[in-house]
């Protein structure tokens, strides 16, 4: 009996062991797997802290881009702002100038005026002065005639009476229906005063009386009397 309660402890014994040997085998299965598993573990860490480390040198040059970059628009700004106040400046100074040219404009307009006024006051005096000179060189252009008028109407009129009084001998005496004055007689219905005397030759009336009165305005000019003209006959 006790032997068989020996048999059975040892029994129970084995069976553990077997059990703790089969959960150590596999505990040790599990280890080894651990081992691999920690292995790639460790591998993707170390693989980690080189990208880690290729990182942080990536960071860091981007930080310094960064910083530059910074610079960069920093100076652009100032750029900018230079020149929005350079533009400023300019449209400033554009505006000065154009102010100016429509001052110099509006200036060379009222020169142009004053000149354009000057030069017709100059021209009006310019005319006047003309006009007066003119004016005095007629007047004793008219007085010299009129002196040698003066010296040589009766000379004139003294020839010009010689030569009436020869045509009136060759005209005919006056008769019923003819003119009272030599050198006018009607030629074809029309009264022709006609004549080598004086400056014109001959001209023609509608009437014997038209021809008459236009004979007599010739004669007075020369300050002849009527009798030089007036046919024999006539009373």
């Amino acid at each position: 009996m006790e032997f068989s309660l020996d048999s059975c402890i040892i029994k129970n014994y084995e069976t553990e062991y077997n059990l703790l040997k089969k959960k150590l085998v596999d505990l040790e299965n599990q280890l080894v797997i651990n081992k691999n598993v920690v292995k790639k573990i460790n591998d993707i860490i170390e693989v980690m802290d080189t990208h880690k480390d290729k990182i942080n040198n990536h960071q860091i040059i981007l930080n310094k881009e960064n910083e530059h970059i910074t610079k960069i628009f920093k100076f652009i700004e100032e750029i900018c702002s230079v020149q929005e106040n350079q533009v400023t400046k300019i449209y400033e100074l554009k505006e000065i100038i154009d102010i100016n040219e429509r001052l110099l404009k509006q200036k060379d307009e009222e020169i142009s005026k004053i000149i354009k006024k000057q030069e017709e006051q100059d021209k009006h005096i310019l005319e006047l002065q003309q006009f007066i000179k003119k004016d005095s060189e007629q007047k004793q252009n008219t007085e010299i005639e009129l002196n040698k008028s003066k010296r040589k109407l009766s000379v004139i009129t003294n020839d010009y009476i010689e030569q009436l009084i020869q045509s009136k001998k060759k005209a005919h005496p006056w008769s019923k229906n003819m003119s009272k004055y030599i050198c006018i007689s009607k030629v074809n219905n029309k009264w022709r005063w006609e004549t080598t005397i004086f400056d014109e030759n001959y001209k023609n009336f509608n009437t014997k009386e038209e021809a008459e009165k236009y004979y007599e305005s010739i004669i007075m000019k020369y300050n002849i009397d009527p009798i030089y003209i007036t046919r024999y006959g006539y009373n």
